[in-house]
Formats: C-alpha cells, structure tokens, sequence
C-alpha cells in the first residue's frame, strides 16, 4: 500500500465514523426491481431490467460482493431500445466492468455487451420490429468496446444523449 492508498484509507474511515452508510444495492430492499418498476410506469418493455439483474447476478459472483452492481440509472431512459441499451452498456458499462477486472481478460469479455447479449439470448428481444433489432445486436456486437473511460468516444450525438439522459 502506497502513501496515497493510506491517505484515501484514513479519509474513508474517518468519513465512516462521522456518517451513517446506507445501502442501495440494486438488489436491495429499497432499489430491488426500481428498473422494471420505472419501465413499467414509462409503458417500456421490461427485458433490460430482467437483463440488468440477470448480470448482476453474475457481477456477484464474480466478485464476491454486492458492493458494486450495475445500478438501475444508467438505464432509465425514455424509448430504450436495443440501439440504445448497446450503446449505454459499451460506453458506460463496459469501461468500469474492464477496471474492476483489470487484468482479467477473461471476465473483461464477458461483461461486454456483445457477450452479454449472447449469453442472455433468452432475455433481449429478438424482435423489435423484427430485423432491426436483430441488426442492433449483430452491429453492436461486431464493435469493439472502449478500453477504458478516459478513451471512450461516442459515435455521435444521439450516443452521447443516450448515456447523459
């Protein structure tokens, strides 16, 4: 542990003793199915939110802990689609999947959107008005993901609305 890492240690338990910490893991109590609840209420398809718990129920046993699943908000957009759901998972998913497995290529691919697409065929749609969405999937699966935050660039504005919004 290096001096910076000590710093952040004793600031993060001298935060800890002054405030209460209270959880909002995706899966509990309090945001457990919030994404297939907003969806319900915005009259959405609900297959990104049984998509969301699905990996979630992955991302835990990958990592042991519920301390960082992927929470509901990056998905809360008005009309998402598979064009949309590729894209929010390649530029916002994806790069902290590939920093909380820094150096494991393997779970690194398997969090991509492409593998998770496969893997959960059952879940995402193959019909969204039948080819187009099959067409999202295959387009979406042939890109390659950013290799990290600091690098992902957004294809154009529409991306860029997509994970701001």
């Amino acid at each position: 542990m290096n001096l910076a890492d000590r710093s952040v240690g004793q600031i993060d338990a001298a935060l800890r003793r002054r405030f209460a910490f209270v959880s909002f893991s995706p899966n509990d109590d309090q945001t457990g199915g919030l994404l297939g609840r907003w969806l319900a209420k915005d009259n959405q398809n609900p297959w990104p939110a049984d998509l969301v718990d699905a990996v979630n129920v992955e991302l835990e046993l990958d990592l042991g802990h519920t301390d960082l699943l992927i929470g509901p908000s990056y998905f809360m957009k008005k009309k998402l689609d598979m064009e949309k759901m590729g894209r929010i998972w390649r530029y916002s998913i994806e790069p902290v999947t590939a920093d909380l497995f820094h150096g494991d290529n393997n779970l690194t691919k398997k969090y991509r959107w492409s593998s998770v697409a496969a893997r959960h065929k059952a879940i995402v749609p193959t019909t969204q008005s039948d080819s187009s969405a099959t067409a999202a999937v295959v387009a979406l699966s042939n890109e390659q993901a950013p290799a990290s935050a600091a690098t992902s660039t957004t294809p154009n504005a529409d991306a860029a609305d997509d994970i701001a919004n």
